[in-house]
């Protein structure tokens, strides 16, 4: 039976250790590369497509550490590329400080039993990792194919999503029409690819609906039977609906667990804050959903700002939670680009910590039709 060969990088500033390992992975099981520095390991992981890496830890100039940091950046989203460790080095700090970025490591000297059955292990965990790179990459087609159908005027509804993961458990879809934008924004429960499954169904529903003018609250009425219907019942959509008529001004909203929705006027100042009435698409029971809406009059120039809790519950290095209160004080300092104000504001606070949660921004400009 014929095997695939492995492609397999071996990183060394020391000749003589290349050719040991080399000698031991002769056959046409292994296809070999070679770099004596970490700058050339680089430039092949880059143009070559590389399965294993063998790397020492104590190099001149960029050691082992610092090519597998690298490594990492550079192979991002792309399929898991395993790094092993080939090193002298046995103290246990320097070697726990290497493993944050590799996922195993020998100790030299070298047997060929122990060096074969590393590499293998991890080859069939990239193998592993491919086939849900498949898999992610036909549900981020779907997902693609579903959002694509967003039509959005940016001179009036502008919108902005950073996921925590691959996919996002946030979603914004958009339909402007000639004299209205109808704008839904979602939260479901959790994040990732599960949550993101949730939103094909939830989009569907959204733009078919909207094509036929139906009302908000009615499109809310379809989307909870057919979250009820296919999904577990530990997964909720908190979400928004809002409808906004550029002739009239007027502003209609069915508001499910979200944080609440703020109307600005022209000079920044807020004007009314509109806060979440129904418990979350998929909790409430089939025959139990209220489709009435909340209704009021604005004016050219008064502005929407919707947003997720990813907002709202993010913290900082410190553990400070970012909150309703900072995220309301924004509303009143006068900024011109009040939008990119709350984003640079709120990614200022966070600094380095850990994305937790999806994060979304939303704002609705009341235009002439």
């Amino acid at each position: 039976m014929s095997h695939t060969p492995i492609n397999i990088l071996i990183v060394d500033d020391i000749p003589t250790n290349i050719r040991v390992l080399s000698a031991m992975l002769q056959g046409d099981r292994y296809n070999l590369y070679e770099a004596s520095n970490g700058y050339d390991a680089l430039t092949t992981v880059k143009e070559s497509d590389i399965d294993v890496v063998l790397l020492d830890i104590n190099m001149p100039e960029m050691d082992g550490i610092q090519t597998a940091q690298h490594i990492r950046e550079i192979t991002g989203y792309q399929c898991h590329l395993p790094i092993i460790y080939v090193t002298a080095v046995t103290d246990s700090e320097q070697l726990s400080e290497a493993l944050t970025w590799a996922d195993d490591f020998i100790v030299k000297p070298i047997t060929i039993v122990n060096l074969i059955t590393k590499i293998e292990i991890q080859y069939q965990i990239r193998l592993l990792d491919k086939v849900r790179q498949r898999e992610y990459q036909i549900i981020e087609d779907i997902f693609n194919n579903v959002t694509k159908q967003n039509r959005v005027d940016q001179s009036k509804v502008k919108f902005a999503v950073t996921p925590m993961s691959m996919f996002s458990g946030d979603v914004v879809l958009v339909n402007c029409q000639a004299n209205r934008s109808i704008v839904f924004v979602g939260d479901f429960t959790g994040h990732g690819l599960p949550a993101a499954m949730g939103i094909i169904p939830s989009a569907s529903t959204f733009y078919t609906l909207t094509a036929s003018d139906a009302a908000i609250g009615d499109i809310a009425r379809e989307t909870n039977l057919i979250l009820r219907d296919y999904l577990p019942g530990y997964m909720f959509l908190a979400g928004i609906y809002i409808t906004v008529d550029h002739a009239s001004g007027l502003v209609d909203i069915w508001s499910a667990a979200m944080p609440p929705a703020i109307l600005v006027d022209s000079d920044g100042t807020i004007k009314e804050i509109i806060e979440s009435m129904y418990l979350p698409l998929g909790a409430i029971p089939r025959d139990k959903l209220d489709a009435s809406t909340y209704q009021f009059s604005a004016s050219l120039g008064d502005t929407l700002y919707l947003c997720t809790d990813g907002i709202i519950e993010a913290e900082n290095p410190a553990g400070d939670m970012f909150g309703e209160t900072r995220y309301r004080s924004l509303f009143s300092t006068g900024e011109s680009k009040l939008f990119e104000h709350i984003l640079n504001t709120h990614k200022d606070f966070c600094g380095l910590a850990a994305q937790t949660d999806d994060i979304s921004l939303v704002e609705i400009k009341l235009m002439p039709p």
